[in-house]
């Protein structure tokens, strides 16, 4: 094929009569350009939530956006080299609801390195993106799914900011969907089902890379004084190895330094610290730092250490048998099916 050309494209099956499927299109890259593609995940519970008629949720394992409702996906430790362009662009969630009559807008905040949301009207305020894409179809079957693709709203973030592990914030806004049409999906509360950011681009010219970027993970082992610290790197750019390290301390400032273990990778890879010494009863701050071809920081997380001579306990426990769950309501009992159904309707 010719690089730099758009080629169109469609099914067909011959039965009992001929049928062609709908068309598509792709563009193939030019000559010399590398391409990458990349996913990251909403990385903190203020990173995503849902605004309207009054309401403010940060908090819940789930999002809601239609009529009332706008809701926010804010993405940090993106890096995309100036010039890039974009290939593929669109918002991986699980899709637990889908009214028929939803119609919803996907844009972005026009701004460098946004702030989430912090209210109803904040998030109202936000300067959108003059580019922007219809979503009016989805599913209901608790399944991942992505969402249209937003190429466009992507290509003028990257023609108007820089990001070297920066942040992306996709705002979904409700578009006249029809009275108590909305769309229904997980968010990073629910734990393994945070939302993703895809995006896949092209450079100019040399070899193909993944960007230089470290993850900042969940603390384990939180005791009165100690602590483990965990991170990911999960792109070196154009380095052959990283050296990688927490920082730390009682603010975002954070002031304290601790070595990773290992203290350097040659791949992509987990890497902790063990912590000593802690004020109990104290939120302590944290992120994960990579030195390579640059220097790049991971996004914030915290934790607090426990009180002394207190301990922590934590357990998961499963519904053990099929009468143990299920939905009733309209004169309805099932303990059967492989779902539950709850709200108005039941």
């Amino acid at each position: 094929m010719a690089p730099s050309t758009t080629y169109h494209y469609c099914t067909e099956a011959i039965g009992a009569a001929t049928t062609l499927g709908n068309d598509q299109q792709f563009t193939t890259t030019s000559s010399g350009g590398s391409t990458v593609a990349f996913t990251q995940s909403v990385a903190t519970a203020a990173d995503n939530g849902f605004a309207g008629s009054g309401t403010f949720d940060n908090t819940d394992s789930w999002y809601e956006v239609g009529q009332p409702y706008s809701a926010w996906f804010r993405f940090t430790g993106i890096t995309i080299p100036a010039g890039a362009t974009i290939i593929a662009a669109h918002l991986v969630t699980i899709e637990g609801q889908w009214d028929s009559g939803t119609s919803l807008t996907i844009s972005a905040d026009n701004s460098q390195n946004p702030a989430a949301p912090t209210s109803q009207s904040d998030l109202a305020s936000k300067t959108r993106t003059s580019a922007g894409v219809a979503w009016t179809s989805g599913s209901s079957d608790y399944q991942w799914h992505n969402s249209p693709d937003f190429t466009s709203v992507i290509q003028q973030l990257v023609n108007s900011f820089t990001y070297n592990n920066g942040v992306i914030q996709i705002l979904v806004d409700n578009n006249n969907s029809a009275s108590g049409a909305e769309a229904v999906g997980n968010t990073f509360e629910d734990t393994g089902y945070a939302p993703e950011l895809y995006i896949q681009y092209q450079t100019s010219g040399g070899s193909s890379t993944t960007p230089q970027a470290v993850n900042t993970s969940a603390a384990s082992s939180v005791g009165s004084s100690t602590v483990t610290l965990n991170g990911s790197l999960t792109g070196l750019g154009s380095a052959a190895s990283a050296t990688v390290s927490f920082e730390y301390g009682t603010t975002t400032n954070y002031g304290n330094t601790a070595t990773g273990s290992p203290s350097s990778l040659s791949s992509t890879g987990t890497f902790t610290a063990n912590l000593t010494g802690l004020a109990p009863s104290t939120t302590y701050h944290y992120c994960t730092e990579e030195v390579g071809a640059a220097t790049t920081f991971g996004n914030d997380q915290q934790f607090t250490t426990i009180s002394s001579g207190s301990s922590t306990v934590a357990f998961t426990q499963s519904v053990a048998t099929a009468a143990d769950n299920g939905l009733a309501g309209s004169g309805i009992f099932d303990n059967s099916d492989t779902w539950y159904e709850v709200g108005t309707a039941l």
